[in-house]
């Protein structure tokens, strides 16, 4: 098997939108249950949220990496390659493995479509190919990180997760999920299984209230990690020295790798989380704490955590953020502020958003620096937004100049020949744009 027959498999389930819809959970439990039930070979931390989701599961995945236990990372999307959502601790898979699991479920799935079902979804047929993946490989436990919503989403088929974690809720997919905040978290509170301990972000009051609702209701334990809960001492352009204080141990100060204050929060629910999957899983994670290897799990984990795209620093002064929601372009902006809070130039921005977003919310917060271009682009697909039509929301009085060019690459070459020394350069929007401009650098 060679790349050829890779592009033609992913050019093939890139395709399946266009011919198969959503379809219901019994649908996935019956793909899968032809497949042999892989997704109950492992225990599961099951992630959902709006923001932060991708983040919190690295975290967490570096942790049980650091404790030596063989894991898996689902995530999605992907920058660069489709075998990034499936990562195990013994790196990604070959492309012959994931081929081989490719073949298994369209085989199953071509029979489901000879009987009479409904073709398998993108997703359905992406979490199917995770799952073979990790049962191959012999993962102990998967992070698993939930796609659009959390009630009715395809992870949502696990029986049942060790620990539950929802991260920052924000408006998004409201033509799915709900136009308030309140009808997202319950969609996201959906995870929460009777009995089964939640850690969620309770930033936002109104998600915490159904989150913490939903809790009570399926009778399961509940912790809490709001921005109250850390405390920055330390933060350069290397990262973040923080303190926290969770339900499992005292207050202790962590070092991560990443500049965004955000992330802060992002590491003290996966904090909890790992505390309370050691907990489940029937080792003590109480007053004796200091005297197990837990912190030194905790310390290297969060230290060595890798996740590109999320205020990644591509370069001297040159960052890709994947913010790609209202909620995500707020704390983008946040941190850009701290970033450039003493430099003599102001930044430039690269940006471009899917269709879907709510682009004028999104517009709102970027006007708040006062950039010195703003250069527009096209996200690649039949998503991406005419980087016109973009531009033509910022409002006419803005002070700095807009240049629209369509082509990814050419934007970001056009952004490296206007930076400046001294000067920073920023490009956000979506994820799968900076995945087209990561393969430039």
């Amino acid at each position: 098997m060679n790349s050829e027959n890779m592009k033609q498999v992913v050019d093939h389930l890139y395709d399946l939108p266009h011919y198969t819809s959503k379809n219901p959970m019994d649908h996935t439990r019956e793909l899968l249950r032809r497949l042999g039930d892989p997704q109950d070979e492992f225990a599961v931390i099951h992630i959902a949220g709006s923001n932060g989701k991708g983040s919190t599961a690295s975290f967490l995945f570096s942790m049980l990496k650091a404790a030596g236990v063989h894991t898996g990372l689902f995530t999605s999307p992907h920058l660069c390659d489709i075998r990034e959502r499936f990562m195990t601790t013994d790196g990604v898979c070959e492309e012959e493995e994931f081929l081989a699991a490719f073949e298994k479920v369209r085989s199953v799935a071509d029979e489901m479509r000879d009987e009479g079902e409904s073709y398998p979804t993108f997703f359905e047929m992406i979490f199917a190919i995770g799952m073979l993946l990790f049962k191959d490989r012999k993962v102990s436990v998967v992070v698993m990180e939930a796609g659009m919503g959390g009630l009715s989403d395809t992870t949502n088929v696990v029986k049942r997760p060790v620990v539950s974690v929802i991260t920052s809720i924000s408006l998004e997919h409201t033509e799915y999920l709900g136009d308030t905040i309140e009808l997202i978290a319950a969609q996201k509170a959906g995870i929460i299984r009777e009995g089964v301990p939640v850690v969620y972000d309770a930033c936002n009051p109104e998600a915490a209230a159904v989150i913490r609702e939903t809790a009570e209701e399926k009778n399961a334990a509940a912790y809490p990690v709001s921005d109250d809960d850390v405390r920055i001492a330390e933060w350069s352009e290397e990262g973040i020295l923080f303190s926290f204080q969770c339900d499992f141990l005292p207050v202790r100060k962590y070092r991560i790798p990443f500049v965004a204050e955000y992330q802060t929060v992002n590491a003290g629910l996966a904090i909890t989380a790992f505390c309370t999957f050691v907990q489940e899983m029937g080792l003590n994670v109480g007053e004796n704490a200091s005297k197990q290897p837990l912190l030194s799990w905790i310390y290297h984990g969060l230290s060595t955590a890798m996740w590109p795209g999320r205020m990644q620093q591509i370069e001297k002064e040159v960052y890709f953020d994947g913010a790609h929601n209202e909620g995500g372009i707020r704390e983008f902006v946040s941190t850009v502020g701290q970033l450039c809070r003493d430099d003599e130039k102001p930044p430039i921005l690269l940006y471009s958003m899917v269709r879907e977003k709510d682009h004028q919310a999104c517009i709102r917060h970027l006007t708040t620096i006062p950039w010195n271009r703003i250069v527009i682009s096209r996200v690649e697909g039949e998503r991406g937004t005419d980087p016109k039509d973009l531009a033509a929301g910022f409002p006419e009085e803005c002070q700095f100049r807009i240049d629209v060019i369509d082509d990814a690459k050419a934007a970001y070459a056009h952004c490296l020949e206007l930076k400046e020394e001294g000067q920073k350069f920023f490009a956000t929007g979506s994820l799968y744009f900076i995945g087209t401009l990561l393969e430039e650098c």
